[in-house]
Parts: structure tokens; C-alpha cells; sequence
């Protein structure tokens, strides 16, 4: 099931936690962190509380400097980082479930995309599917190239 929040900071950890969720998989451009932008201090203090009891993940196409800031920032926060994820490929997905040894139903994936972030977890039976708006429509920062938001316009409109 695909639930809808506004951004991370509204998502009820707590019945994902009850509900038996081991492993949070976090897209990161405009779910964690505006486009291309370092994380804000409140994305920081969510990885921190929420790596307390659950596992997290960074999944993210992105390019080799951005790829060296997710690193850095994985490394401080104990956060394992997929930088080259083929999103939305389920076997990047799968890969992921037999490192952490869980199924489909330990996992939460959040991102902003539904035919990127969501359709491959999808795929790969991941039970637990959360959308957020974009990062920075909400709280500002760079946005995505115009041609990405058309897309995430149509994947809403057509794959939710």
C-alpha cells in the first residue's frame, strides 16, 4: 500500500515501528533535502532519532559529488548509502533486503517520485510505501529541471 504525507517530518514512524519495520529506504533529492541541496539540521535530527530503531538507507541515482556528500554524511550518521541505485530497478531493492537479511514487509521506502522511488519497491513487494511532496515545494531550495516535474505530475496522475 502507497500512503501520502507531506514530507518526512509528518510520517508516523511509531506504527511503522509497531507494525514490525526494520528498515527505512530514503530517496534523498527532494524527500530529504531540497534538489541537490546538503541536508537541512531537521533532516539530520530525523536520520539521528529514527536510526535509534530502525535501519535507514540512502537510494539515490545521483552524480559522484553528490554521491561524495551522501557518503560523508552516511558515514557520520551510521547510514548505509546506494549512490548508483538504478531506481527504479526492484533487484537494487532485493540487494537491499538480503544485506540487512528482511522481506518486503520490513521495509518502508519513502520518496517524492512515484515511477522512480515507489514503482520499484513496488515491484519488489516492499508492503510499505510512502509518497511526500517535493522537499522543495514545501520548504524551499532549488527544484527539480521543469521536464521532472512534468513527470512527477504525470506519475501521479497515472500510476497512483
Amino acid at each position: 500500500m502507497t500512503d501520502s504525507e507531506k514530507s518526512v517530518f509528518d510520517i508516523d514512524y511509531l506504527k511503522y515501528f509497531n507494525g514490525g519495520v526494520k528498515l527505512i529506504i530514503f530517496d534523498i533529492d527532494d524527500t530529504l533535502s531540497a534538489y541537490k541541496e546538503e541536508f537541512p539540521d531537521n533532516s539530520i535530527e530525523l536520520l539521528k532519532r529514527l536510526s535509534q530503531n530502525f535501519k535507514i538507507v540512502f537510494f539515490s541515482n545521483c552524480s559522484s559529488a553528490r554521491r561524495d556528500y551522501l557518503m560523508k554524511i552516511g558515514k557520520q550518521l551510521d547510514i548505509y548509502a546506494v549512490n548508483n541505485s538504478y531506481k527504479p530497478n526492484c533487484g537494487e531493492y532485493v540487494r537491499l533486503f538480503k544485506r540487512f537479511n528482511v522481506s518486503g514487509k520490513d521495509v518502508l521506502v519513502i520518496g517524492d517520485r512515484v515511477g522512480i522511488d515507489l514503482l520499484g519497491a513496488h515491484g519488489a513487494n516492499v508492503s510499505n510505501r510512502t509518497l511526500v511532496e517535493p522537499y522543495s515545494e514545501i520548504f524551499g531550495g532549488i527544484n527539480h529541471p521543469s521536464y521532472l516535474r512534468f513527470l512527477r505530475y504525470i506519475e501521479k496522475k497515472f500510476l497512483l
